[in-house]
């Protein structure tokens, strides 16, 4: 068993000055990187039905995103400084953001839609599990048949899978 790095509080030092500040716009850069090839990765590999595969990169999706998350707070904390520093990368930023943005709602849209199968599917299953249930064959104690039940049956479902 491995275990995923912590990231530390401090992860993100506020910068002091240009070149620590152009360090910063660096690997947030990176880390943005990453966190939209995950996130795109993991569209693809849903669209694909390789929910596995997409589940397995989800610890990774969640400390980028946190990871992405702190930096931005200290991107805001010392937005006036950052603005004095490196104005050219702070609106690279804001567009590298956006470009985040559309690939998070499509990120999104691509999960709900998988839900929502997903639902439909165990629904189905539900659905035709309880209507092969067999009329009894027996009367009640009140000389009738008894009734069946509209709802459908209950089926488990093992989420190992």
């Amino acid at each position: 068993m491995t275990s995923e790095p912590v990231l530390e509080e401090n992860a993100w030092p506020a910068p002091q000055d240009a070149e620590s500040a152009q360090a910063f716009y660096v690997r947030l850069s990176h880390t943005l990187n990453e966190l939209m090839a995950t996130l795109d990765e993991e569209a693809t590999l849903i669209r694909s039905a390789k929910l596995r595969d997409a589940a397995a990169i989800g610890t990774k999706k969640a400390m980028l995103a946190e990871d992405y998350r702190r930096a931005l707070t200290v991107l805001r904390a010392n937005a006036a400084m950052f603005g004095r520093e490196a104005p050219r990368e702070v609106e690279e930023l804001k567009l590298r953001h956006g470009e985040f943005e559309r690939i998070l709602q499509t990120n999104l849209a691509v999960l709900a839609t998988a839900r929502t199968v997903a639902e439909t599917l165990v629904r189905s299953v539900a659905e035709a599990v309880g209507q092969k249930a067999p009329r009894p064959s027996t009367y009640g104690s009140n000389a009738k048949r008894p009734e069946l039940s509209a709802r459908a049956g209950a089926i488990a479902v093992d989420v190992a899978l």
